[in-house]
Parts: structure tokens; sequence; C-alpha cells
């Protein structure tokens, strides 16, 4: 017979650098779990032919441009959107109290896209509909409609399994020590902290926090008009 794992699925890099690998490092996860890289990120059977997507930006476009010749051109911008949506999502983790006065400026893709669905961006962009469905082919990881689907998270969800693999722990979920019972959570929650806004802080740049809030409020026609005009320059 066949020993099913359906408790943990495929993840993307543990070994990024980012959020993931400093929550992990706290935990000790590390001294007690080996994670395993799989050999590709997805096959998708379309009912026409079978794809297999290989981890790797480079390696998946030049797969896809193969298979696909007429839309590379889409392709080629598929994979620059999620690139530059995935890295301004990351930059979110050490947002500023500014930062977000200037939001669109300093995260132009995000605020470009935060309305757009992924079936309405894929359709702008590729013809090719078996194409679509395959870059879309492991939605159900996070959604059940392509036509309500964020473009935002799907962009963040794929490229961190293009640019890192997918990872597996080695023995699945029956890994009884995947996280040991004697967890000092001090480091983690000293590093939420230090993200935070002390009340000392607070008291010092409130009167200077209400006169900016003022002028975001009256300002904002203003830059929600140039933007609309940058915005529609296409990417």
């Amino acid at each position: 017979g066949f020993t099913v794992e359906v408790g943990l699925h495929e993840m993307d890099n543990p070994f990024d650098g980012g959020v993931k690998e400093k929550i992990f490092k706290a935990l000790g996860v590390y001294d007690n779990v080996e994670f395993v890289k799989a050999d590709g990120f997805f096959k998708a059977k379309t009912g026409k032919s079978d794809f297999v997507m290989p981890d790797g930006v480079d390696e998946a476009k030049a797969a896809l441009g193969e298979k696909f010749p007429d839309d590379r051109q889409g392709i080629e911008k598929y994979f620059r959107l999620i690139s530059s949506i995935a890295a301004e999502h990351e930059k979110l983790s050490d947002i500023k109290w500014w930062h977000k006065l200037l939001f669109p400026f300093i995260f132009p893709m995000i605020f470009r896209y935060k309305k757009t669905a992924v079936e309405e961006l894929l359709d702008s962009i590729i013809d090719n509909e078996e194409l679509k469905l395959i870059l879309n082919a492991n939605m159900q990881y996070y959604h059940d409609s392509a036509d309500e689907f964020s473009f935002l998270y799907h962009s963040v969800a794929q490229y961190g399994y293009y640019k890192g693999g997918g990872w597996y722990i080695k023995g699945g979920s029956q890994q009884k020590d995947f996280i040991p019972m004697n967890i000092d959570f001090s480091p983690i929650l000293g590093h939420f902290y230090r993200k935070g806004i002390s009340m000392r802080s607070l008291k010092i740049f409130l009167p200077n926090l209400i006169l900016i809030f003022w002028i975001s409020i009256i300002s904002c026609g203003i830059i929600q008009t140039i933007l609309l005009k940058v915005c529609s320059i296409s990417f």
C-alpha cells in the first residue's frame, strides 16, 4: 500500500534569510528537523498535455517559453510582475510609520494591483488558456476561484517557490521533534516589540502625527490624481 501525508504540504525555501528563517531559528526548528528539497515545483495535467514546472525563475521561464513560444513576452512580464510584488511585500516587515504616508510611491506595485484578481491579470498578458491553467495550477492551496483570488497573494506565494524551490519536512507530520516543548519565546517577542512603538515615543510624536494626519487628508486627492496618471503607464 501507500502512505499518504495530508498534514504538511510543500513549503517554500526555509533558508531564504527572511522572517520565516528567523522564527525557525528562534524556535530551534533547524536543530530538530531536516528539510528535503523537492525535484521540481509541481506537475500539471491540463487535459492537453503534462507539464512539470521546475523551480528556479530562469528555469521556469525557459521551460514555459519552450512550450508556449507565442506567449514568451507575456511569460516575461508575468515573472517581472510577481518578482516586483514579492520584493515589495518583503519590505513590509520593516515598514515605518512615514512609509504609510508615501505608500503608493514606496510600494507602487502593491498599490497598483491591490484590487486585481489573478484571472484579470493573466487575461491581460497571456493568450493561451492552457498556459493560464499551468501558471495557476496550485491555486487550490489558497482559493477556489481565479476571478476572486488576489494577484498580490498569488505573486508572493508563487515567487517564493520559483525563487527557492519547494521543500518538505523529512518524516512528515510524524516527525515528533518538529518543535521542542521547552521553547523560549523571548527572542521572538523581543523582535516584534522592537518593531512596535513604545508609549514614550507615542507621547513625543503624537502632536506631529495629528498634524501629518490632517495634511495627508487634505493632500490625498492630489496624490491619488497623480498616481492614477503614473500607474496608467504600462509596467
